[in-house]
C-alpha cells in the first residue's frame, strides 16, 4: 500500500525544516493539518519561525524600495477604484 497524502500535508522532520525554501515552508504552513500533539505543534512553530526569517532575508535582498514601489502601484489601482489607501 502506498501513501497518497501529498508531501505538503505531512509533517516534515526538523532537519528538513531548517533546509527548506520559503516556498516549501509556505506550502507546509498552508497544507498541514492542525497539530495533533505537542511534537507536531513544535514542528509547526519551527515552520512559521523559519518562514518569517527567510521572508525577512528576501525583503532585505530585494530592497525596501522595490516593496514600496509595489505597494504604491497597488495603491494607485485601488484609488482608481475609489479606495483610500495610505502611501509608503
Amino acid at each position: 500500500m502506498t501513501n497518497t497524502t501529498p508531501w505538503h500535508e505531512v509533517y516534515p522532520p526538523a532537519y528538513v525544516i531548517e533546509r527548506a525554501s520559503l516556498q516549501t515552508l509556505i506550502s507546509w504552513d498552508q497544507g498541514l493539518p492542525p497539530p495533533r500533539d505537542p511534537f507536531q505543534q513544535v514542528l509547526r512553530e519551527r515552520i512559521k519561525e523559519r518562514a518569517i526569517k527567510l521572508a525577512g532575508q528576501e525583503f532585505k535582498k530585494h530592497g525596501e524600495n522595490e516593496v514600496v514601489e509595489g505597494w504604491n502601484a497597488v495603491a494607485d489601482i485601488l484609488e482608481k477604484l475609489g479606495g483610500n489607501v495610505p502611501r509608503m
